[in-house]
Formats: structure tokens, C-alpha cells, sequence
């Protein structure tokens, strides 16, 4: 989880630039059920001074899936910061609080298609039945642009006064939304919920091939997979 604390600045009759003072993290595996011992396959990153400005902060999170998702949110997040940062220069964008997010999201996308394809060609990691989420935040003195793929999600706190009220910056890539459902099946996919030892359907709706049970991703856009990737799971946010 990544928490900002933002001045809490009285009204004015301009706008103002809001300016982060603190940065809290923490990353905790969570709780296997089946009893065995595996790495913490979550990750973050926090980058000051993106894109060679100092009032620019992008940060995010992995939640890497799979035997060896914890290989790749660590190569994402190494990785994903260094492409786009790239991109940008390739686009000449010197000032990212002054696009808008038409502008900014083919940057984007061959950015996270870039780091895909580097992370296919990453001999030392198997990512044919792994993968990661990556939610992503790029942080301007003027506003702030939410960069989703997957299933992890980014909210934002804001205080009216009296309460403290949160806000989803993200939309979750699941099976069972209709314009991610069309897609996978008209690549050839399935979405179903697994099946226990009873037959019952037990879960959440996953994306299956037709003829057998894998890959059973419970989400629909990741980085990695590379099964998945001809069932119609992208890496496009």
C-alpha cells in the first residue's frame, strides 16, 4: 500500500499546487492457505523526480500471481519506471502536468507493451503461468494521471471538513465485465469459476482455455502470462 499525506490547504480563491510532504509504505505477504511457505510476490516502487522534475513523483504496485510472480513484479518494477521515462523523451514530453490523458496514454501503452515484450524475451524468468498486476501513479504539482493493469487498485483520501472520504482512481480488469468478457472470448477463451473436487463451481470467474484448466486468471489485463496472452489477457491500461 502506498499512503500520502497531502498539505491540508484552506480554500483559495486560485487554484494552488498541492505539494506532498510524507510517503508511507508497507509491503506484507499475506496468507497462504495451503499451508506452504512462499515469497512475498507483492512490490513498489517510488520514483522522485520523474521525468527529470523535481514536483513529479511516480509510484506503484505489483501483486504478482503465479510460481514465480514475485520474478516479475520485481523486473516491473525496475523496469516499467526506467520505459516510460523513456517514452516520454522519445514524445518530447518535458512537462507532464501540462498533457492531458489523451495525450499521455499512447505514451503509456508502448511503454507497458515494451515492458512485456522485454520481460518475453527475459530468459531467466518462466512467466508462461505467471504474472503481475501493476497500478501506477503519476504524481504532478497540478494533477495526477492513474495508470491501471489488472486487479489491484488505487483510491484516493479526501477530507471535506469533518470526514475523511475515499475515492477509486482505478477500475479493476475482471472476467466478468462485459467489454473484457467479449474480448476474451472472441479470442478463443472461456470464463467460468473453478471447480472443487465435487464439481461444484467454487470462486471467482476466471479465464480459462477451452480444453483444459489453465491458465485460471481471475483477472483479464496483467504483465506476463504468456499463455494467457493468446486467450485475450493484455497488458494494455
Amino acid at each position: 500500500s502506498i499512503i500520502d499525506d497531502i498539505n491540508n490547504e484552506k480554500i483559495h480563491e486560485k487554484p494552488i499546487e498541492k505539494e506532498i510532504i510524507k510517503i508511507e509504505k508497507l509491503c506484507k505477504k499475506g496468507y497462504s492457505g495451503d499451508g506452504k511457505e512462499k515469497p512475498n510476490q507483492d512490490n513498489y516502487f517510488i520514483y522522485n523526480n520523474f521525468n527529470n522534475d523535481s514536483n513529479n513523483i511516480y509510484m506503484g504496485v505489483c501483486d504478482g500471481h503465479g510460481d514465480y510472480g514475485h520474478e516479475i513484479s520485481s523486473f516491473l518494477v525496475t523496469n516499467l519506471p526506467l520505459v516510460l521515462g523513456n517514452f516520454l523523451r522519445i514524445f518530447n514530453i518535458k512537462d507532464i502536468s501540462l498533457i492531458d490523458s489523451e495525450t499521455l496514454l499512447p505514451i503509456v501503452v508502448n511503454s507497458c507493451t515494451q515492458v512485456n515484450q522485454n520481460l518475453y524475451s527475459e530468459k531467466n524468468i518462466d512467466c508462461n503461468f505467471s504474472g503481475t498486476t501493476c497500478v501506477s501513479l503519476i504524481y504532478t504539482s497540478k494533477k495526477v494521471f492513474c495508470i491501471n493493469i489488472g486487479d489491484s487498485r488505487c483510491i484516493v483520501g479526501k477530507f471535506d471538513g469533518s470526514n475523511w472520504k475515499s475515492e477509486n482512481l482505478s477500475n479493476d480488469h475482471k472476467p466478468q465485465s462485459v467489454k473484457e468478457k467479449e474480448r476474451i472470448i472472441k479470442s478463443g477463451g472461456i470464463i467460468r469459476q473453478s471447480v472443487d473436487a465435487k464439481g461444484e463451481f467454487i470462486g471467482p470467474q476466471r479465464v480459462w482455455v477451452k480444453d483444459g484448466d489453465v491458465p485460471g486468471l481471475a483477472m483479464t489485463r496483467r504483465f506476463g502470462d504468456e499463455i494467457a496472452h493468446q486467450l485475450g489477457v493484455i497488458c494494455e491500461p
